[in-house]
């Protein structure tokens, strides 16, 4: 039987490409999931993995990426432990070479181990780390490479603004500065690829010393910036969006390949099921059809780029113009987010807090959707929503560099919490029955990243 190999890195990978998974599966493959992060959220996504018929594989400890759901911590520059990656980035000391050494000896022997005829990644962007030696093996190996489709936002415009964005959040070491070291400054000389300036700022995408050390054990991308890498073979996408977003920064159009958002292919099926329906608006004590206002709430704390003071004092600020609406609310909470941090919303707001359904799940049924500038805005337009944006960085300002990319059309936008109140009573009183389902789809997009890849590589006879 046909192996194939899925390197997830992060927990925020693992519900994207589930679906995707399984259609391998289905489609005669015998897979086998790295999974790259610790707690307990690794283990549970590692028993979901086996129990749908997955050989797991885990890296050794000291290779990888942190709890996400662990309480961040702040270093003594100021920088948020939500921020970091494996080890090899988490001192500005760098490592010495035997531990890039060791990572990449893991990377090339499960590749070897497993013999895949195919490598499945996502957008990781890191330095030196297992994703960086699987890569190298594959590549190596002449084994077909490709990127999975996780977040609209991909290329390289996108890494540097947000990079730039975590800088201005606190979450960027002074050890990426170019100019803070002899150091920096020689290399940056040597390797002008490494870094890039805004407003005066010039800045490595990681720390100098340990992007040398990457690039001499063979674990540095060659445009460190670009997002996905450029190793992969073929990037899938969701949207045409998504895909002008790749191709702009430098990505290969025939690399790029529209496919939708697999995630939502149960959710398009399960929309017209009258009995889920049903049971979906009494878990959130509605009736059904009623329509609702769909807050995603913002994760600063959590993404570490606010203290825990200043996400809760946005949060309420958002929580208490939903609130002063009288529309029913139903909170969504990012996957970063502790569930029993946010439970005093029913008693205290009266809103209603999904535990049973994600985001996209309640999205068809929602009458309006407010959110701040994130990726699954995107999927208003999917299911024609109403959106609007609560946004206290300015990131959707129409002189912001993030303009591009938060800034979507139709969208309305709001940076306080009495802007924020206006614009949703305007737009509750424009909406009507709300629609569900969205517009048809052609082929799962799921399949679809099945359907390309065998005939791409000619799988069939591999």
């Amino acid at each position: 039987m046909n192996r194939v190999l899925f390197v997830c890195s992060v927990y925020q990978f693992s519900r994207e490409t589930f679906p995707v998974l399984e259609r391998f599966r289905d489609n005669g493959f015998e897979m086998h999931v790295l999974v790259g992060w610790s707690g307990p959220e690794a283990e549970a996504y590692g028993d979901r993995c086996r129990a749908a018929g997955f050989v797991v594989h885990r890296p050794p400890p000291e290779l990888r990426y942190g709890d996400p759901h662990a309480t961040p911590t702040v270093d003594d520059e100021g920088v948020s432990s939500a921020s970091m990656p494996p080890r090899s980035a988490r001192t500005g000391f760098g490592l010495p070479l035997a531990a890039f050494r060791q990572t990449k000896r893991f990377g090339r022997d499960l590749v070897a181990d497993i013999d895949p005829v195919l490598v499945l990644g996502a957008p990781y962007l890191s330095c030196g780390t297992f994703d960086q030696a699987i890569a190298r093996a594959t590549r190596a190996a002449r084994i077909p490479y490709c990127c999975l489709p996780v977040s609209a936002y991909v290329g390289e415009r996108n890494a540097i603004q947000a990079r730039f964005s975590h800088l201005a959040s606190g979450m960027v070491s002074r050890l990426n500065f170019v100019r803070n070291s002899l150091l920096g400054r020689i290399v940056a000389r040597i390797a002008p690829s490494w870094w890039r300036e805004q407003d005066g700022v010039a800045m490595f995408l990681w720390p100098p010393l340990i992007m040398v050390e990457a690039w001499l054990t063979g674990l540095l991308d060659p445009n460190p910036w670009q997002h996905p890498s450029d190793l992969y073979d073929v990037c899938f996408v969701e949207s045409e969006f998504s895909r002008n977003l790749l191709v702009g920064s430098g990505y290969a159009p025939e690399k790029v390949v529209v496919v939708g958002k697999p995630l939502l292919d149960q959710v398009r099926e399960r929309a017209g099921d009258a009995e889920y329906v049903a049971a979906m608006f009494e878990s959130l004590r509605l009736q059904p059809g009623e329509p609702f206002v769909l807050y995603n709430v913002e994760p600063s704390y959590e993404h570490g780029y606010r203290s825990l003071k200043e996400h809760w004092q946005r949060f309420h600020e958002v929580a208490g113009a939903l609130k002063r609406s009288g529309a029913p609310v139903v909170v969504s909470l990012h996957p970063l987010c502790n569930v029993e941090n946010y439970r005093f919303l029913e008693d205290e707001y009266g809103f209603r807090l999904s535990e049973d359904y994600m985001i996209v799940e309640l999205y068809p049924f929602c009458g309006v959707s407010v959110s701040f500038p994130c990726s699954t805005n995107l999927v208003a337009a999917t299911f024609d929503k109403p959106l609007v944006i609560f946004d206290f960085l300015g990131e959707t300002r129409e002189d912001s560099p993030r303009a591009p990319e938060y800034r979507l059309p139709g969208a309305r936008f709001a940076y306080t919490g009495d802007e924020l109140y206006g614009e949703l009573m305007s737009t509750l009183a424009d909406v009507a029955e709300p629609a569900v389902g969205g517009p048809p789809q052609s082929a799962p997009a799921a399949q679809r990243v099945v359907d390309e890849v065998i005939v791409r590589f000619d799988l069939t006879h591999a």
